[in-house]
């Protein structure tokens, strides 16, 4: 493995339960709300230079909807992946490994809460040390280096997103 640009993304603001598919948490959609913060915030991470080389997403449909708005703005040239992984259920670790194992040199990744946190932590000091609260429609830039047979991160940028839809042109005076 190389040194890799990891940018954590969490999915943009999502309905309370899916009408047709009440209880079923994977089929909840973004909201109109949550489509136009998500594209906003997506125009700030253009203009801060992001430029993934790939999108992986949680297979939830709130979060393929988010990955979708995200590759419309910043185009990665391999385009957006499904990894179950980053699904709510998915194994930190395990995303770990693929990371490891991936050629790519920057990838978003497009999950939920508290995975992205306790990834962050994992990565930038070990478990459970680093607290930190993704809001929807946040970012975190991680970049992430081989060390000894396993990886190892810096914190390079944390960003709420009312900080990245003001970077994105928007006149915004709501708060998340």
């Amino acid at each position: 493995m190389k040194v890799c640009h990891l940018y954590l993304f969490r999915h943009g603001i999502a309905e309370g339960e899916h009408p047709e598919h009440p209880g079923r948490d994977t089929e909840r959609r973004l909201t109109d709300k949550g489509r136009e913060r998500t594209a906003r915030a997506a125009l700030g991470l253009e203009r801060l230079g992001i430029a993934p080389d790939v999108i992986w997403t949680s297979p939830y449909v709130r979060t393929r909807q988010t990955a979708q708005i995200l590759a419309e703005v910043l185009d990665p040239s391999s385009g957006v992946e499904v990894h179950e992984q980053l699904a709510c259920e998915g194994s930190n670790e395990r995303l770990i490994e693929e990371i490891a194992g991936s050629a790519q040199r920057s990838v978003l990744l497009v999950g939920h809460e508290p995975n992205l946190s306790e990834l962050t932590s994992l990565l930038v000091c070990g478990r459970g040390i680093l607290r930190s609260r993704f809001k929807k429609a946040g970012y975190v830039h991680i970049e992430v280096h081989p060390v000894q047979q396993r990886v190892v991160g810096r914190l390079q940028a944390m960003l709420p997103p009312r900080v990245l839809r003001l970077l994105g042109g928007a006149d915004d005076d709501e708060r998340d």
